[in-house]
């Protein structure tokens, strides 16, 4: 089984090979768990190897097991060898904590995110609460010219681990209150940035 990652509402093309040593026909079944996707009649003759191209766009964030079977052969000797699976993580759209330190600022990033169906959530920094555990809801992080002191040591530390133990992305945009003129020398968030 081969294992795919990708986001609701994107393409996926599931390739299914085989090669015959028998000639007849053949029904080919792309399935799922409780659901039968598609069928396909498949000719075969002896010596030749086949690709089928089945085309889906899963529409909710899941894990799906596709299982291709080719049922119907005459004179097969060893059905064991008719099916092939594969799985496919689907995960839901980009979704990114976007800290901004002035918020009339950030609908402009939003905006141009939105275009390309990524979600940002807008948050001003100063006593915001969020843990480890929640960070690891969002796909990464945006600093944008936020002073260390407003994010504060609890906050800097989940980021480093969120970074480190989750491999969540982060970037920092750089501002008059960001970077060296920020504060951040000797903190969690120095340790992890580049």
């Amino acid at each position: 089984a081969n294992r795919t990652r990708l986001f609701e509402g994107a393409s996926l093309s599931l390739k299914a090979t085989f090669e015959s040593t028998i000639e007849g026909t053949g029904t080919l079944t792309l399935s799922a768990p409780g659901l039968e996707v598609e069928k396909r009649p498949i000719p075969h003759k002896p010596g030749t190897t086949q690709e089928v191209v089945f085309n889906r766009t899963p529409s909710t964030r899941s894990t799906f097991q596709y299982r291709a079977l080719l049922e119907g052969i005459k004179g097969d000797t060893l059905p064991g060898n008719d099916s092939a699976l594969a799985i496919v993580d689907v995960r839901g759209r980009l979704r990114l904590l976007y800290i901004e330190s002035y918020a009339s600022e950030g609908r402009y990033l939003m905006q141009a995110m939105e275009k390309e169906g990524i979600e940002l959530d807008l948050r001003q920094p100063g006593n915001l609460a969020i843990t480890f555990e929640q960070l690891g809801g969002y796909d990464g992080v945006i600093l944008s010219d936020v002073p260390a002191h407003q994010l504060g040591e609890p906050l800097m530390n989940a980021l480093r681990d969120y970074v480190d133990k989750l491999g969540g992305g982060l970037v920092m945009l750089g501002g008059p209150g960001s970077f060296g003129v920020g504060g951040y020398y000797r903190t969690p968030i120095e340790e992890v940035l580049p």
